[in-house]
């Protein structure tokens, strides 16, 4: 087995709402987990904001994120422009930075909705469990806590990733 490159990933997933992000020091060692709402002024600059102060509190050797590229994902253009900020800023700290598409998280993870993948999370790590939101009903948002699942699944199939590599 290859030897690990990262060993503090910083996983990052932007919402209209906000983030959610989960920071590990080992595949199954969380440290520091949760989701900023942002809810005045313009989101990218106030959410860029929060990432920087989060980068230099938690100084990570990898961040990933989920990759918005393809044409079909369903992102909104500003949450693409954010993401586009996340990578220049990564890129002027020199951090490396994955980045996954959602098909490959839910194939990654064998499941269909996130919901379900919610709950894959919260099993493999259990300090997230008492945060799983409820299963969705088709009249309500996201639950916003659902940002911390989707960033956690990123964080741990980058490991995955490494391994194999």
């Amino acid at each position: 087995m290859k030897a690990r490159t990262h060993d503090r990933v910083l996983s990052l997933y932007p919402t209209t709402r906000g983030f959610g992000f989960a920071r590990f020091d080992d595949e199954h060692f969380l440290i520091d987990w949760g989701s900023v709402g942002i809810r005045t002024g313009n989101k990218n600059i106030e959410s860029m904001r929060a990432i920087a102060k989060l980068i230099v509190r938690t100084n990570p050797t990898l961040i990933a994120t989920e990759d918005v590229r393809p044409v079909r994902a369903r992102r909104h253009d500003r949450i693409r422009r954010l993401h586009a900020l996340l990578i220049a800023h990564a890129h002027a700290r020199r951090i490396p930075l994955v980045r996954f598409t959602r098909a490959e998280v839910l194939r990654y993870f064998n499941v269909e909705t996130k919901y379900e993948l919610a709950r894959v999370v919260a099993h493999a790590l259990p300090a997230l469990a008492p945060r799983l939101p409820p299963r969705r009903k088709a009249w309500m948002s996201e639950d916003v806590r659902q940002s911390l699942f989707d960033a956690a699944a990123l964080g741990l199939m980058t490991f995955s990733k490494e391994k194999r590599s």
